[in-house]
């Protein structure tokens, strides 16, 4: 017996194609984005905190992905008292994805949600 945490939607495989190669910015009601984001959340990060503007009725965040890699490798712990201590992580390859992308809710009605690409493709 197998089970899934999230239920997978019928068109999930169209909506996570759409998603992961935006051209356009794409507007989704409420409900929609709660259902298709799940899917793709977890290729993202978030990038500081979610702003607000025009009086709370729009907020944003802005996410890149995992692999993109935006912050410089970390150095080596440096040698103290004559003893290297070992480096025990490798270095992930940067530039694999250059996506950062922008979701902004509307608090209006009808609640909208836009998704669109932050960089050039």
């Amino acid at each position: 017996m197998t089970s899934t945490l999230i239920p997978i939607p019928k068109s999930a495989e169209f909506w996570c194609n759409k998603l992961f190669h935006l051209h356009t910015p794409i507007v989704l009601t409420a409900e929609e984005f709660d259902t298709y984001w799940p899917l793709i959340s977890t290729v993202y990060t978030k990038l500081s905190g979610c702003t607000s503007q025009q009086n709370g009725e729009v907020t944003v965040q802005r996410y890149e992905c995992q692999l993109r890699k935006s912050k410089k490798a970390g150095k080596p712990p440096p040698v103290k008292d004559g003893v290297k201590k070992r480096y025990g992580t490798t270095v992930q390859q940067s530039r694999l994805c250059q996506v950062r992308i922008k979701v902004t809710h509307t608090v209006n009605k009808p609640i909208t949600v836009t998704v669109e690409r932050l960089d050039a493709e």
